[in-house]
């Protein structure tokens, strides 16, 4: 069977159009398994920090539906890479999206930003959040109402099981603050577990910290040398910051 040139022609093109489409279709599965988390285990941690998308608003003139837009329409932002997020400063707002596939059992969780023994130091203005697959949004109580310590901030949600729901948190920092989170998603029998551990181990960091300052306070106050202050205002920084 002799092929005519316009045969050729056709199979050829027929062969580009498979291996392009196969392409594509690689890359999008590659993308979606990359873009979103996976819950798979009730006895584990899961940092959301690699697979947030990170949108800085400096005028702060976007709002939650459009961030649903841009997101739908492949305008997702910044990837993030690591468990810990440094986020924009005031006045800018930071839209934070990311989805998480429940492979559990459980439907109940706790959204943890972090200690500051974790890589968290926030104190922030406005902090939102949205499930958008339920249509949820959850308020975050505030005991001071010109901030929130995000210091031990933790959030319950609803995340059914065998389903992939999305989510948006907006976070607007204090003015003048650093800003730098370590979101994870835990059980809610995991954190409470967790969190007896961390006020043990946050309250023996303060006890050592305290034991350091009057230390060198003594070996200052002894050598009448005012060098050994410095560190005594080391350890108070950051005794300051955990407290």
């Amino acid at each position: 069977m002799v092929k005519t040139p316009k045969a050729s022609l056709l199979l050829t093109g027929l062969l580009a159009f498979l291996c392009l489409f196969f392409t594509l279709s690689t890359a999008s599965a590659q993308i979606t398994r990359t873009a979103r988390g996976e819950l798979f285990d009730i006895n584990t941690r899961t940092a959301v920090g690699p697979y947030i998308y990170h949108t800085i608003d400096q005028d702060n003139h976007l709002t939650y539906q459009a961030i649903i837009s841009r997101h739908e329409h492949n305008l997702r932002g910044t990837k993030q890479k690591h468990k810990i997020l440094k986020l924009a400063p005031a006045p800018a707002g930071n839209w934070l999206v990311f989805s998480l596939t429940n492979s559990t059992q459980s439907s109940q969780w706790i959204l943890d930003f972090g200690h500051s023994f974790q890589g968290r130091l926030a104190q922030v203005q406005e902090l939102h959040v949205y499930n958008h697959s339920r249509d949820e949004y959850y308020k975050i109580n505030q005991e001071n109402k010109n901030s929130i310590l995000l210091d031990g901030t933790a959030l319950p949600l609803q995340i059914t099981p065998g389903k992939t729901e999305s989510f948006v948190i907006y976070l607007q920092a204090k003015s003048g603050m650093p800003v730098t989170i370590a979101p994870v998603i835990l059980t809610q029998d995991l954190y409470m577990h967790s969190a007896k551990l961390s006020d043990l181990f946050g309250d023996l960091l303060k006890m050592l910290l305290i034991a350091f300052i009057g230390g060198f306070a003594v070996v200052s106050y002894i050598s009448k040398q005012k060098l050994y202050m410095l560190f005594c205002l080391y350890y108070g920084l950051h005794l300051f910051i955990l407290s």
